[in-house]
């Protein structure tokens, strides 16, 4: 195939591709700021104050769920 035969693409269309392909790279770049901050953040919390265990809590409730479910014995 020719270069000929290729559909040529208009100046103002090609400049529009070039900002789309810019503004998403700059997207991925900000969320990777964002996810990086949101670490840095929870580690300085984690290490400087005290932080419940969730997973410890979620535990708890679950019980207490399971208990309220289950009939008084007799």
């Amino acid at each position: 195939m020719s270069s000929d035969s290729l559909p040529t693409i208009p100046e103002s269309q090609r400049n529009y591709i070039q900002e789309l392909s810019l503004g998403s790279n700059l997207q991925s770049h900000t969320s990777e700021a964002g996810f990086t901050l949101g670490n840095v953040v929870g580690m300085y919390l984690a290490q400087n104050y005290e932080v419940p265990n969730i997973s410890k809590k979620i535990e708890a409730f679950k019980k207490d769920v399971e208990a309220k479910k289950k009939p008084p014995a007799e």
